[in-house]
């Protein structure tokens, strides 16, 4: 199963890639990424949970919140590790590790590529909840590169996301085409509506990206995600709103 797995990875990235020219996003996406009992095991080691679950676990200190409704940020967003969920996310994890994995990426992007973060994360959306348009922003360290006045000194990122549920109607990913010339978000170029069991992967230098229109039916939106970085540099990740 794994094989195939990486076989359709493999065949369906070329074909479903954007372009990455002119301040456009490059991105794949391919659905029916996992084998439906692979999928019915991730509902049940991640399962949909109401507010007042949520709530508590923040309390407790086990997810990363964001309630404050003022926020030009984020809103109604939940984050934390999926690493003790259960064996099938572990599993799917270091699917996404895979050599033949890395090597579908650089023969993509052109780049040696590795897993910033082994287990990956998982996001969580409530009704209300959006994240605004953004740039995912790695750098390298100071101790990595010496700082050049004027130098873009952004490195190359790949972010993967699986939706385990989500609405065809809303809480859509969004993929910005930048202006070259102020670094700003210029128009759409493609909404991913967060159809489940549907694999996106992106390129996020320049690539402005979010889900900005806040959630309004009764649902979730469940993601889990992982971020390829370029080998080579020791980066420090940050967020441009």
């Amino acid at each position: 199963a794994d094989e195939a797995l990486l076989d359709r990875l493999r065949r369906s990235m070329p074909a479903e890639s954007g372009d990455g020219e002119d301040g456009a996003p490059r991105f794949a996406i391919i659905d029916d990424f996992l084998p439906d009992a692979a999928m019915a095991l991730l509902d049940a080691e991640l399962p949909e949970r109401d507010l007042c679950q949520v709530l508590s676990l923040c309390a407790s200190g086990d997810l990363a919140c964001s309630l404050d409704a003022r926020s030009p940020r984020e809103f109604m967003v939940f984050t934390s590790s999926p690493s003790k969920a259960g064996p099938t996310a572990a599993a799917v994890a270091r699917l996404m590790q895979f050599p033949a994995v890395l090597e579908t990426l650089r023969r993509w992007t052109g780049r040696e590529v590795y897993v910033q973060s082994s287990q990956g994360g998982y996001s969580e959306y409530l009704p209300l909840g959006y994240l605004s348009l953004h740039e995912d922003i790695g750098t390298a360290t100071a101790k990595a590169l010496t700082r050049v006045p004027f130098t873009d000194r952004r490195l190359f990122r790949v972010n993967a996301l699986l939706f385990l549920s989500g609405s065809e109607d809303e809480g859509h990913l969004e993929l910005w085409e930048m202006d070259n010339s102020t670094r700003r978000p210029a128009r759409p170029r493609v909404r991913v509506a967060p159809r489940r069991n549907r694999l996106v992967l992106f390129q996020t230098f320049g690539g402005v990206h979010g889900v900005p229109w806040p959630l309004r039916g009764p649902g979730s939106r469940r993601v889990l995600l992982w971020y390829y970085m370029e080998v080579g540099t020791a980066p420090v990740i940050s967020i441009d709103f």
